[in-house]
């Protein structure tokens, strides 16, 4: 299947195609998002900044992939990676006292609730349909000589 060069592929119920969108549609954004503030933080202890992107986006590429990989809850790899007393547990907590998690679930429901906003006040699919056949005129008269495209408009 096609779509699955590109990630995963489930069938689901259509009444959950909204937070799809807040969560795989926008999530990538959040992503960089939290990779570029990894990166940040590096630079802003020392590392140059080349140094701290390649080193943030090799570990989010493997944390990630350890977790599709082995299944394992996120809060189990979390754990695994806490010393009692040490630097990853005190990083951690900055991030609790600073509502990262609430942020970040906050960020995937309202982009949920964008998404149904948009969905429910959107163009109707006759109306897509003629965008997409006019859009279709415009490029066959661009790509012909012009008159076609001028006799859709």
């Amino acid at each position: 299947m096609i779509f699955e060069q590109m990630g995963v592929v489930r069938v689901l119920p259509e009444r959950l195609a909204d937070v799809v969108t807040g969560l795989a549609g926008s999530g990538p954004a959040f992503c960089f998002l939290f990779l570029e503030a990894l990166s940040d933080g590096a630079v802003q202890a020392g590392l140059p900044r080349d140094v701290a992107h390649e080193f943030a986006a090799s570990m989010v590429h493997g944390a990630a992939a350890l977790a599709k990989e082995t299944k394992t809850h996120p809060g189990v790899l979390k754990d695994a990676v806490c010393s009692p007393a040490g630097t990853t547990i005190a990083g951690v907590r900055a991030l609790e006292d600073a509502g990262f998690r609430a942020a970040v679930m906050g960020a995937v429901t309202t982009a949920a609730a964008r998404s149904e906003e948009l969905r429910l006040k959107g163009p109707s699919a006759e109306e897509l349909a003629a965008k997409v056949e006019k859009a279709k005129a415009k490029q066959a008269a661009a790509a012909g000589g012009g008159e076609a495209g001028e006799k859709e408009q």
